[in-house]
């Protein structure tokens, strides 16, 4: 089968509309969308009603936007402390825009999923494999590469795909036995095939749809199981259009919309954005 992979959209429904647009012409049987679908940019609402009502987007699992935008006003003030200024901005813009039903809808999807696909059983989740137990549910590092392929070794799983940090990395680990690690992040894994062989551990994440911080990049996945292939594919899409939609969208302090659209296409290492 093939499968196209998109995470990170973050209310912008310029790019999640053209990377839409490069997938239909990839031959793809299935849509793997890894979370954060809300957050930051404009549009919440109408990425959720694209996402719904894709009929080859079959496998979504929930994003930490996804779920606070859910759990906002139930938040502590400490948890409202780990976020940066630019996230709770968006979170309280898409809580505000959202309807009842696509608030339940995002709090319904499951945080992770094991395909089982006949070639070969993968996983998919929007943090690190191992969750937020550690670095934050983001991989960064090669320690934190590390404990996801211990997480792998332990589930007895030869692949996973992430995202969370918007950035494309590839980890991969000889064997069961093997303690070094490959780690590649950045554009270097774009555009070149990853061949995935059955006796190594891989850990991919094929970078941000919504909101790149890979110095511009927007990206998306296509993980051929036949042929045992990923391929990490920029795209470009209308920034401009996704920067107007945030001047014009009412957020609560003006300043805010200036910074978010000021934003795209650049890269913020705060934890939790």
């Amino acid at each position: 089968m093939r499968y196209a992979i998109i995470s990170d959209i973050h209310s912008n429904v310029q790019a999640l509309d053209a990377a839409l647009a490069c997938i239909d012409k990839e031959n793809v049987d299935s849509i793997i969308c890894l979370g954060d679908i809300v957050g930051y940019n404009a549009n919440p609402s109408e990425c959720i009603e694209m996402v719904k009502s894709c009929s080859k987007i079959n496998h979504i699992v929930q994003g930490n936007h996804d779920d606070g935008a859910v759990r906002l006003d139930k938040m502590s003030f400490r948890e409202i402390g780990e976020w940066s200024e630019d996230a709770i901005h968006g979170l309280r813009y898409s809580k505000d825009v959202l309807n009842e039903n696509d608030l339940n809808w995002l709090k319904d999807r499951p945080e992770r999923e094991t395909i089982d696909d006949p070639n070969i059983k993968f996983h998919i989740c929007h943090y690190s494999p191992c969750g937020m137990s550690a670095s934050w549910g983001y991989i960064l590092d090669k320690p934190s590469a590390q404990d996801a392929i211990y997480w792998l070794k332990a589930s007895k799983i030869n692949l996973a795909f992430f995202g969370h940090s918007h950035l494309p990395t590839v980890v991969s680990n000889f064997n069961q036995f093997s303690k070094d690690i490959d780690f590649v992040m950045g554009n270097v894994v774009c555009e070149k095939p990853i061949e995935i062989e059955k006796d190594r551990f891989y850990a991919i994440n094929c970078g941000s749809v919504g909101q790149p911080r890979n110095k511009g990049y927007t990206t998306y996945g296509i993980f051929d199981s036949e042929k045992m292939l990923v391929n990490i594919k920029p795209f470009e899409y209308n920034i401009s259009g996704a920067q107007k939609a945030i001047m014009e969208a009412k957020y609560q302090v003006e300043e805010a919309n200036i910074k978010l659209a000021k934003r795209l296409g650049k890269f913020d290492d705060r934890r939790y954005s």
